[in-house]
């Protein structure tokens, strides 16, 4: 298979080729990396590829969805003794000691990690820019960058070195590299995919792991490898009714949508963004769902003038509000 031929696949639809006996693991493994070899010099979003992972995809098992289709994961602890340096000096050497329970889950669905991508240190920066591994930049435009902190994955998989690579969210960091690369990057609600063993509702359950892709059909492929609780997590949430993949096959009747093109913190947008998001809405209104002008206002509310007898005042608190839903 050609690189070219390779990366204009999703990875359902590599995975169909695979099936038909028209590929194997070890040719769309050399694509990987070719892939790395072409364009990561540009880029800086692999850190390395594992060469014990690249040497058993012959012997992956084409009997599971995605049949030992080559993916990449983030630069945090996923996969046990695989590197995990949270793109920090400070965490050097360091390996993950066990595997997480939803890469368990991915793995059992033929996805093989076959090397680690950049974020930013700690996951904490919305740029994928750290003095371990310097910057990461954007595949549509180099001088760019991607945001972070899964940013190593989203610049991976736009550049098509793999299909769809594994990333995590917290406050924006799978939705925010997606974006700045124009793919799909769902974070899953609360409790949909576990952080067992160790990192059960990590952030209160606010932060979750999941997959960068290149299409809708891969998303809801991959969540319905995935999700589901494990014993000693903190947040549960109820099951689907019907698999993902089923659901994406039935258009949605009556949904309600808030339309917001104004930026909350005062900074102009872009009338380019403002277009598109206007473009959008227009498009959903005339599927049949019900469009509404809606945006939260952000209020101090002061604390009580009343001081206590020691200590510092008590902060103010942030209340939001939504006008319009």
């Amino acid at each position: 298979m050609r690189l070219d031929e390779y990366a204009a696949h999703d990875g359902t639809g590599l995975a169909h080729l695979l099936a038909k006996g028209e590929v194997t693991p070890k040719e769309l493994g050399r694509c990987v990396e070719q892939a790395v070899a072409a364009v990561n010099p540009a880029l800086n979003a692999v850190i390395e590829l594992y060469p014990d992972a690249l040497a058993i995809l012959p012997e992956v098992t084409s009997a599971t969805p995605f049949g030992g289709i080559a993916t990449l994961t983030k630069d945090f602890p996923i996969e046990a003794g695989r590197p995990a340096e949270f793109g920090s000096r400070l965490a050097q050497g360091f390996r993950a000691g066990h595997d997480s329970v939803y890469w368990t889950r991915l793995r059992a669905g033929g996805l093989n990690n076959v090397g680690r991508t950049t974020s930013s240190e700690f996951g904490v920066p919305a740029a994928t820019e750290s003095p371990l591994y310097g910057a990461t930049r954007n595949p549509w435009n180099p001088e760019r960058g991607v945001a972070g902190s899964s940013g190593g994955a989203a610049a991976a998989v736009a550049a098509g070195i793999v299909p769809f690579a594994q990333g995590s969210d917290g406050g924006g960091s799978i939705r925010n590299p997606a974006a700045f690369c124009g793919l799909i990057g769902l974070k899953p609600s609360r409790g949909r995919v576990t952080g067992a063993p160790n990192g059960n509702a990590p952030l209160l359950g606010l932060a979750t792991a999941f997959m960068l892709t290149r299409s809708v059909r891969d998303t809801a492929a991959l969540l319905d490898l995935c999700h589901g609780p494990d014993a000693g997590d903190g947040y549960e949430i109820a099951p689907p009714v019907v698999t993902y993949l089923d659901a994406i096959k039935h258009r949605p009747q009556g949904l309600r949508i808030a339309l917001c093109t104004r930026s909350w913190s005062g900074v102009q947008i872009d009338p380019e963004v403002v277009t598109a998001t206007r473009s959008a809405a227009e498009r959903l209104s005339s599927l049949g769902h019900h469009v509404d002008e809606a945006s939260p206002d952000f209020v101090i509310r002061p604390s009580s003038r009343r001081r206590r007898s020691s200590g510092p005042p008590t902060p103010p608190h942030i209340c939001r509000r939504w006008r319009g839903i």
